[in-house]
């Protein structure tokens, strides 16, 4: 069973190209069948929110690199002054181990954050997610968060 085709997909996207609708066409359709996705509004809900979180299958891993206003608003209780935004203002590895370090079964005072920050099309997030999404794919954490933050299957299959 087919739930989207290129041309469909392309239709209801803004940025990308016809031959990465085909990409991505085929790989929805896969992964629909593997987790026996048959209702298309069940799919079209799934589609958008994937399209939007990802931006339109752009974005594999999260964007840690932040100003120090930005810090502040997203973060208040963890960035409450201007003074305390140094050292995290566009340094990406210092925010996430900041921010998820010692969370969501990340362990404090290692690179636990910025190891699991968010990867794939959803966003997985944390030592914990990576962890059941690891075994649930057989494979060691450290590779699974590769994979999720790397390749479109991966990205899309944590998505589902």
């Amino acid at each position: 069973m087919s739930l989207i085709t290129a041309e469909q997909l392309k239709k209801v996207t803004t940025t990308i190209t016809l031959d990465r609708c085909k990409t991505m066409a085929e790989l929805l359709n896969t992964l629909g069948a593997k987790y026996e996705i048959k209702d298309k509004n069940v799919f079209h809900e799934f589609l958008a929110n994937v399209l939007q979180e990802s931006g339109e299958f752009t974005h594999k891993e999260e964007n840690m690199n932040y100003r120090a206003g930005t810090l502040m608003k997203v973060w208040s209780a963890r960035f409450p002054t201007l003074e305390s935004t140094v050292g995290y203002v566009f340094n990406g590895k210092n925010l996430a181990n900041k921010v998820y370090g010692d969370r969501m079964g990340n362990r404090k005072g290692t690179d636990d954050g910025w190891n699991f920050r968010g990867g794939g099309f959803i966003g997985l997030t944390g030592r914990e997610v990576y962890t059941k999404y690891a075994a649930y794919i057989n494979e060691k954490i450290e590779v699974a968060a590769e994979l999720v933050r790397t390749t479109d299957k991966y990205a899309l299959d944590s998505a589902y």
